[in-house]
């Protein structure tokens, strides 16, 4: 299967960027990133964005998680700073890194949640999305 050659990102404006079949909202929210969170230093919270398009920033974050796997840039976030375009194969290893932790904080919650559970005499029915509890007889 050939490989296919991806441009160097030049962070252009979203017109120059190959065409993807996004939802009106999301094309709103990758302008702003364009226009102002281009790098680390320019991140932008899901709040700035949501100010800037009219678009409810729980909204923001939903369609940023939803759509981040097939825009047409790699977009990073910071915990606590916001949401910025990268082409830096560092700042995308550290995004990488701190999704895992949060992926592996959450695992550990869910640990907890289900021990302590069992130990108030709860039991766990069923699988993922059908997970229900019963007191124990």
């Amino acid at each position: 299967m050939p490989v296919l050659m991806q441009p160097d990102f030049d962070f252009s404006p979203p017109t120059a960027c190959p065409q993807f079949d996004l939802p009106p909202e999301v094309e709103v929210i990758l302008d702003k990133l364009h226009m102002h969170a281009r790098g680390r230093q320019n991140a932008m919270t899901a709040r700035d964005i949501s100010e800037l398009s009219g678009i409810n920033e729980r909204r923001v974050r939903a369609l940023i998680a939803q759509y981040q796997h097939s825009m047409p840039c790699v977009i990073a976030g910071i915990p606590g700073q916001g949401f910025y375009i990268t082409d830096d194969p560092e700042h995308m290893a550290d995004y990488d890194r701190s999704l895992i932790a949060t992926l592996r904080s959450i695992a550990a919650r869910v640990r907890a949640f289900r021990i302590n559970a069992a130990r108030c005499g709860y039991e766990r029915i069923g699988t993922h999305p059908h997970t229900h509890y019963r007191r124990n007889a």
